[in-house]
């Protein structure tokens, strides 16, 4: 019956020396009676004793399903998760986080869930009953849920959760926009929605990190954080987003159209204002249109 219930869980470590050990030890109890299964876990240039611990392992009975794969320099936490997709051998694809942060098993619930309801992604929300987030973090994410949601037309429960399953043929299109940072997450939970893919949410409990340190630094990330908030706009709804800009260049446009009507002279202000509120809403129409086919053909 499990047989057909199988999944490659993708686990990037980067640095993770005090978590890997306990990782794959939680992996030994959780899928000791599975059989259709491999964990590939990506060790993206770590400096630190990550490797050794995980060879340290090798007598573990669950190693003998563990792939290790390993990036010369750090390329970032999305790469990490490319490099396992595309070396994955089973066509579901399971994303873990190595800090344990997270249910690890849930992962075969959610597998059955994503083959019986024939989902292209089952995501687990973190808004179950236990949830631990830090105050730094709770904040930014709120505002860039409300974001999401808004580019999405579509309440998004969790919008970069680390455990989730899906269809490696659902995203096989969308890999060359999937980035190799953080964003990874919520970058492709936004594609599949916008594309109409089947993606369900199942709320799940959530620890914060415990073991090892938190690669999240404030002043670097807030940075990153607003570049995020532009980009996915751009990328997913950029006539919503270049809207604001348009209606008030129009605005700008009728004041001084009606300025120059009342002197009887079409003044070198309202020529440059015309060009520029009509260019921005052919560019936002134009690349709005090619977002919305390159989604439809996906």
């Amino acid at each position: 019956m499990m047989k057909k219930f199988s999944f490659s869980i993708i686990v990037p470590c980067y640095n993770e020396q005090a978590s890997i050990g306990t990782a794959i030890a939680k992996f030994d109890k959780v899928f000791k009676s599975l059989k259709n299964f491999e964990i590939i876990i990506v060790n993206d240039g770590s400096k630190d004793k990550t490797l050794s611990i995980i060879k340290r392992n090798k007598n573990r009975k669950i190693f003998k399903k563990i792939k290790v794969l390993n990036h010369k320099i750090n390329k970032g936490y999305g790469a990490a998760l490319k490099t396992g997709i595309r070396n994955a051998k089973y066509e579901n694809i399971v994303t873990y986080d190595s800090d344990c942060s997270y249910p690890l098993e849930k992962i075969p619930e959610f597998t059955k869930i994503l083959i019986k309801d024939n989902a292209d992604m089952v995501v687990g929300a973190r808004i179950g009953k236990s949830v631990s987030y830090s105050t730094l973090r709770s904040i930014p994410k709120w505002f860039l849920k409300k974001w999401i949601c808004w580019i999405v037309k579509d309440d998004v429960p969790d919008i970069n959760s680390g455990l989730r399953i899906f269809k490696k043929v659902s995203i096989s299109k969308f890999m060359f926009i999937l980035p190799n940072t953080f964003s990874f997450s919520m970058t492709i939970t936004i594609a599949m929605m916008i594309s109409g893919k089947h993606v369900i949410f199942r709320p799940i409990n959530y620890q914060q990190r415990v073991l090892g340190k938190s690669k999240i630094k404030p002043i670097r990330d807030t940075l990153r954080f607003l570049r995020l908030i532009l980009r996915t706009g751009l990328i997913f709804a950029p006539l919503r987003v270049l809207s604001p800009i348009i209606y008030f260049l129009s605005f700008l446009l009728l004041f001084t159209l009606y300025s120059d009507f009342q002197n009887s002279n079409i003044s070198d202000k309202t020529v440059i204002l015309f060009i520029l509120t009509t260019g921005m809403t052919f560019f936002s129409t134009l690349c709005e249109l090619i977002v919305k086919s390159s989604m439809r053909n996906n």
